[in-house]
């Protein structure tokens, strides 16, 4: 498993189906719009290798990003 995790902006739970899609655009205005480039590529090296990934956020905990790949995948 990989973990990242970040103590700061919460991503919008309306927001968390879409973040690794390709070119998923942020349109949160405190923190100025971001590409997500890397999430997308992240989730597909995940299910390339039969792995899973998934996305937790929260305003207190912050946002953190998991991946997990079978044993005998790596």
């Amino acid at each position: 498993m990989l973990s990242v995790a970040n103590q700061g902006v919460a991503i919008a739970h309306a927001d968390m189906d879409r973040i690794f899609d390709l070119y998923w655009r942020s349109d949160q205005k405190n923190e100025g719009a971001h590409f997500v480039l890397g999430l997308h590529i992240c989730a597909q090296v995940a299910e390339a290798h039969q792995g899973t990934r998934k996305a937790m956020s929260s305003a207190r905990a912050g946002t953190r990003f998991e991946m997990r790949w079978p044993v005998n995948a790596l």
